[in-house]
């Protein structure tokens, strides 16, 4: 394979200008005869005003894989050479004209005080399926083909995939559409940010992938990547992928007719504290996540059975300096996954019910997912440089499905790093 990319950038006055190439070109095999091709085309800009900013990208991509070439095409056929896609690799190509597979923007507004009195950013953007980098911003949730080796398709090696993501606010994933808007301030000791999220698939395509939905599980996430190393298809379930410093796990949709567009909806509220308790400094941290997703557009988030999967995240920190130097703390968190009964469901034994040919199915007597997480802790943080310091942390953690049985965990752990800042 061979790789090209590169940006050229222009600064006016206090603006900023920039166009981007990437093009990777190759074969998939030794074979020479199936090739690779994957291609992104952007420009892009920041605009500093004095009351707003403006951050800009728009462009095009483009992937072809199991590409048979003109040369192998006329040894293979016997016939005049062209190109040609084989039918198991991915055509997300511009010659097609599906040009909601290749398009690609995110237009970002950040107005200040002076400009609409409460500050907030506002993000629009559309990704499609042809637009892939599995490392780059943008998550991959639309293209299994798009990893090293392409025998590691549909494999417990593919831990770039993530069908159906539910992402972080301002996160970006390719087959995908949708709004953010945050607001972000100071009140006296009191910082706030405050988020809201709508999107939709551009596309549910099933006829490539399972109909699924992949959550991040937010509470003890560093600790559950290390269960099994950078792999996919784990857990007692296998739904589990193990990436860095996060465990995703991808619930199954049971649908056997979508005509639908999954949507998703996210809100957020993040508070913050400082004040001072016996002339020391305390700061308070208290984090809100709310997730939903379900099979059409809707402006405000599900809290009931018509939403697919609900997730929702409270996290809460108390960080107290002793010493200059020498800082204690506190951490709890709490998780909890709903799903409806248009999910995979267990029976009474907690096994997955599914149908002869192993295809996961709904049942009138099954029991939906419903999943707990926690965890808590204490940490001391020495700093003995402004460069340098260890970080001493013992946390106590778990999770468990109450239907799912055979999901769960707990456990504790004590972690000490020495970090180095350059």
């Amino acid at each position: 394979k061979n790789l090209f990319a590169f940006r050229i950038k222009k600064a006016i006055k206090s603006h900023e200008l920039g166009f981007n190439f990437f093009e990777q070109l190759g074969y998939v095999d030794g074979t020479g005869f199936n090739k690779i091709r994957q291609k992104i085309i952007t420009t892009d800009g920041r605009l500093n005003f004095s009351t707003f900013k403006v951050f800009y990208e728009v462009g095009m991509g483009e992937w072809q894989d199991g590409v048979i070439d003109k040369k192998a095409y006329s040894f293979l056929y016997d016939k005049p050479g062209k190109d040609s896609i084989v039918p198991t690799g991915r055509d997300f190509g511009w010659h097609n004209n599906a040009f909601k597979n290749n398009r690609c923007f995110s237009l970002q507004f950040d107005f200040k005080k002076e400009a609409t009195v409460i500050p907030f950013s506002l993000q629009f953007y559309s990704i499609g399926k042809g637009v892939v980098n599995v490392n780059s911003q943008i998550l991959n949730s639309a293209n299994n083909h798009a990893i090293g080796t392409p025998a590691n398709v549909g494999t417990a090696y593919d831990i770039t995939t993530f069908q159906g993501a539910i992402t972080d606010l301002g996160q970006m994933t390719n087959n995908r559409q949708g709004v953010y808007l945050k607001h972000e301030d100071t009140y006296g000791k009191l910082k706030v940010m405050a988020g809201y999220g709508a999107s939709q698939e551009i596309e549910n395509d099933t006829i490539n992938s399972s109909n699924m939905i992949s959550y991040w599980h937010q509470a003890n996430p560093f600790t559950t990547s290390r269960f099994a190393y950078f792999q996919s298809l784990t857990g007692p379930y296998g739904r589990t992928t193990s990436a860095f410093r996060r465990t995703y796990e991808k619930f199954t949709i049971t649908d056997t007719q979508v005509n639908y567009k999954k949507s998703y909806n996210t809100l957020v509220l993040s508070l913050k504290y400082k004040l001072n308790l016996f002339n020391k400094e305390l700061i308070i941290a208290n984090y809100n996540n709310y997730n939903s997703v379900q099979d059409k557009l809707s402006f405000a988030p599900k809290f009931n059975d018509k939403a697919f999967i609900r997730t929702f995240y409270e996290e809460f920190n108390a960080l107290y300096g002793i010493h200059p130097k020498v800082t204690i703390l506190t951490f709890a968190s709490f998780e909890r996954v709903l799903g409806n009964r248009r999910m995979n469901m267990a029976d009474a034994n907690g096994n997955e019910i599914k149908n002869v040919n192993g295809r996961l199915i709904a049942s009138a007597t099954g029991k939906t997912i419903n999943q707990y997480g926690h965890g808590f802790g204490v940490g001391l943080d020495y700093c003995f440089t402004t460069r340098a310091g260890i970080y001493i942390r013992n946390r106590w953690f778990g999770h468990k499905d109450t239907n799912f049985i055979f999901d769960k965990y707990r456990g504790m752990e004590t972690t000490v790093e020495l970090k180095i800042f350059f």
